[in-house]
């Protein structure tokens, strides 16, 4: 029996190749095609009537396209193996017919319908924690939690510039009487920059004063420049013409008729989000939800026991 993840193109080709029994399982948010609702990876909820229903037919009839780029590489390795031409794309070829197991749970997926029997979501995929399991305590620093409001801001592990959301996202909560935990898969080239934005949302909270002034075009411009000389010195090959490759495709936009960085209207749009999540109940409401389906979903355990039943056929 095999098991692997939703991007190994390798393990798929080669378990339809020599029909062994095969099992997906998804690390990453289900990018699963469907006959009904939108593409997974857009952030839109199912649409709704007539004119819901057709907007998600068109954008499920562009994913061929926007594939095509794959489709040459993906014929030539199934010529390498010795399957037959196949017309699939790849986000179909990938995901087993027999068994997939997905992380999360189907509030995550919007509750789509229509579904495959052999999609199983089990929760989290994580080792269980023997530590853990042994003494159910909590750090000696979560008391001074209590009463506050935290944060979590995840930038990612692809778009890892801090200009995209981390740098935003500590402009626009520096006022605020919150405590910003931020993650993130940034390399070295980022740590100046970052640890810099960092300290100055730091001393605003510390001194309990309102946020400064917003700095001109200019000064953001120059901010950006400083920055990017420091990390191009740190890794000059990884960067051209002053400023990381990742970010050479920014480009100010007009908002309001001036010209601003996406960076501004990134830090309007996490401040809005901040205070509609603070004044609106049901998001709590949902995140408790979904909180408690993660924690009865099985995890691991409740995996091993679907790739077991797989194997015993």
């Amino acid at each position: 029996m095999l098991a692997a993840d939703e991007t190994s193109v390798a393990a798929a080709l080669y378990a339809q190749r020599s029909g062994c029994r095969w099992a997906t399982i998804a690390v990453l948010p289900l990018n699963l095609a469907g006959a009904e609702g939108p593409p997974s990876g857009l952030g839109l909820a199912p649409g709704r009537g007539p004119f819901g229903h057709a907007r998600d037919g068109i954008l499920r009839s562009l994913v061929p396209l926007l594939m095509r780029p794959l489709a040459a590489p993906l014929a030539d390795a199934r010529e390498a193996v010795g399957l037959p031409p196949s017309s699939l794309t790849i986000d179909r070829i990938v995901f087993s017919p027999q068994l997939i197991l997905a992380s999360g749970v189907g509030a995550l997926d919007y509750g789509r319908e229509g579904r495959p029997g052999h999609l199983h979501f089990v929760g989290r995929l994580t080792a269980p924690d023997a530590r853990s399991a042994q003494t159910n305590t909590v750090p000696e620093w979560w008391g001074d939690l209590e009463g506050r409001t935290v944060v979590h801001v995840t930038q990612g592990t692809q778009n890892t510039d801090p200009d995209d959301l981390i740098r935003p996202s500590l402009a626009a909560l520096a006022d605020r009487d919150v405590l910003v935990v931020v993650t993130t898969g940034v390399s070295r080239t980022h740590r100046t920059p970052l640890s810099l934005a960092c300290e100055r949302a730091r001393r605003r909270l510390d001194a309990a004063q309102p946020a400064p002034a917003p700095h001109t075009h200019r000064d953001h411009q120059r901010r950006l420049g400083r920055d990017a000389r420091r990390a191009r010195a740190r890794h000059p090959a990884r960067h051209r013409r002053g400023r990381p490759r990742q970010a050479r495709s920014r480009r100010p936009r007009r908002v309001g008729g001036s010209r601003r960085e996406y960076a501004d209207g990134t830090s309007d749009a996490v401040r809005r989000a901040f205070d509609r999540t603070q004044a609106d109940a049901a998001y709590r409401a949902a995140a408790r939800s979904i909180a408690d389906q993660l924690a009865t979903a099985g995890g691991a355990p409740r995996a091993a026991q679907h790739l077991e039943d797989l194997a015993a056929r």
